[in-house]
């Protein structure tokens, strides 16, 4: 679906991406890890265009207006209820507000008798639930999420997790992900990408980790840790 090839980008006069190489396949949910200065969040501001690339390829296989987003950052106006943000995001990307799905939604989240409060009576986990029910409703062919289930509980977890599933086996939906929680990345995704200074230093399929009975977490310390960055492909 988005191929990016040797992709680098300097911010302050600092190499941020260092030829960067990711591919996101159609209907698989990708995961990319990377300590804390790893350039994740810049690489998902270049796959929005938020940023210009300085070297490298993008190549798209999608429109944009079909790329949905979930940035760590809350972007819900907090004087609005959630059915009214809702509505205003919907109607800014010229799509239908559809009261059935905002309540579907709600439900498989355990926020439905918060629907017609304000954003500014929310908790965070329920802020970041209210901020994913936006980024489903816009129907995307593609979506990019920031650290989806930062601030939820474990049960806010694990419904999280069912819908992504859900919507990618049945639906043929494409989920780019970033996270540090290593547990929910295993959980979820297909195919992984470890960074460590805006470069490759690992990617394989969860299922060789599985088979070789290795866990995300170790094969990052063990990445993270190495003094030689070396580039790692397993699939």
């Amino acid at each position: 679906m988005i191929k990016l090839t040797n992709i680098s980008k300097i911010i302050d006069r600092k190499n941020i991406l260092k030829n960067l190489n990711i591919h996101i396949p159609r209907g698989e949910i990708t995961a990319i890890c990377g300590p804390n200065g790893a350039g994740k969040t810049t690489l998902l501001r270049i796959i929005l265009d938020l940023l210009c690339i300085d070297s490298g390829t993008i190549n798209y296989n999608i429109k944009k207006s079909d790329i949905s987003f979930l940035f760590h950052e809350e972007c819900l106006f907090q004087d609005l209820t959630l059915k009214e943000n809702l509505d205003f995001f919907l109607a800014s990307k010229n799509l239908e507000f559809d009261p059935r799905k905002m309540v579907k939604y709600a439900e498989e989240l355990n926020i439905v008798k918060e629907i017609d409060k304000k954003i500014s009576t929310f908790s965070e986990g329920m802020i970041r639930k209210a901020d994913l029910i936006r980024t489903l409703m816009e129907e995307p062919e593609l979506l990019i999420l920031d650290e989806p289930t930062s601030n939820l509980d474990p049960i806010g977890k694990v419904n999280v997790r069912n819908i992504l599933k859900k919507k990618v086996n049945e639906e043929n939906l494409t989920v780019f992900l970033t996270s540090h929680l290593l547990s929910e990345v295993e959980k979820l995704a297909k195919h992984v990408y470890i960074i460590n200074e805006g470069q490759n230093c690992w990617e394989g399929d969860m299922e060789y980790l599985k088979k070789n009975n290795i866990d995300l977490e170790s094969k990052f310390v063990e990445l993270i840790k190495s003094k030689e960055l070396k580039h790692e492909k397993t699939v």
